[in-house]
């Protein structure tokens, strides 16, 4: 038996030490400038005042503050959840346009989530990796509670935080439970999950969630929706090397080939 939650949809963070406190503030500030109404709880050891947030979860990282740790109270922020629909974002997000219609898509999935593009973790089982089986990225996840969801969750908790030496981070932890689960999962479009500080290909559409720390988010939004056909954006020189099979794409990738080769300047 599920308890109510205090509230229907929003968007959830979870973000422990000042450097991810702040960063989740700014990921807030983007989210509630194009979504004023957006309803958003931090998850935190610390009260966070700062009045973007609507709503207060405190969790305690008990262990030190290892990175992995954090990722550990993420899944628990996920469990503790105030919502019957959420959208968590990871705080190094940065959010370029409205996102709602992700709620939608839960009236017929339990889980939204794109894939990681660059992460070649195998997911274990039975003591053996499990070929082919990609990760997704969990640091922009839709889901619903029910049952099958927060058990997934209990589940995916009590996996990572038993191997937590083992993994390389959560999302092979997560693969491996959703070989065992029953959910419903969809997965995004890379415009919903744009992992900027990776080289990736993006569908002909704007981007909406970048996800990368950056300097200046405005700057990076402007740079990778300056087209909206299909494209290719590069972490090294920070902008498209690519709009369509033209020749000044292909001078712009070799431009970006060569920093790739010589190292960043």
């Amino acid at each position: 038996m599920l308890e109510k939650s205090l509230f229907n949809s929003g968007y959830l963070y979870a973000a422990f030490g000042k450097q991810y406190i702040d960063e989740a503030t700014i990921s807030a500030k983007s989210l509630k400038s194009i979504d004023p109404h957006a309803h958003i709880t931090i998850v935190s050891d610390v009260p966070v005042q700062d009045p973007v947030f609507d709503h207060w979860i405190e969790y305690n990282l008990t262990g030190g503050e290892h990175w992995k740790l954090g990722l550990m109270g993420k899944i628990e922020g996920l469990i503790r959840t105030p919502y019957e629909q959420t959208v968590f974002l990871d705080t190094d997000t940065y959010v370029v346009s409205p996102v709602s219609e992700l709620f939608k898509l839960l009236a017929f999935f339990d889980f939204c989530l794109a894939m990681a593009p660059a992460d070649l973790s195998p997911a274990i089982i039975n003591g053996s990796p499990l070929e082919g089986l990609s990760c997704y990225n969990t640091g922009v996840i839709a889901f619903r509670k029910n049952l099958r969801t927060m058990q997934f969750l209990s589940d995916w908790e009590e996996d990572y935080s038993s191997k937590l030496e083992e993994y390389s981070g959560d999302q092979p932890s997560f693969m491996r439970i959703l070989t065992k689960s029953d959910i419903k999962v969809h997965v995004l479009q890379q415009h919903y999950n744009a992992r900027t500080n990776l080289a990736i290909a993006l569908p002909g559409a704007p981007v909406k969630i970048l996800h990368g720390r950056h300097r200046n988010f405005v700057q990076i939004a402007e740079r990778i929706n300056r087209s909206t056909k299909n494209r290719h954006w590069c972490p090294i020189i920070q902008d498209l090397i690519s709009i369509g099979p033209s020749f000044t794409s292909l001078k712009l990738g070799m431009q970006c080939l060569k920093r790739v080769v010589r190292g960043p300047q």
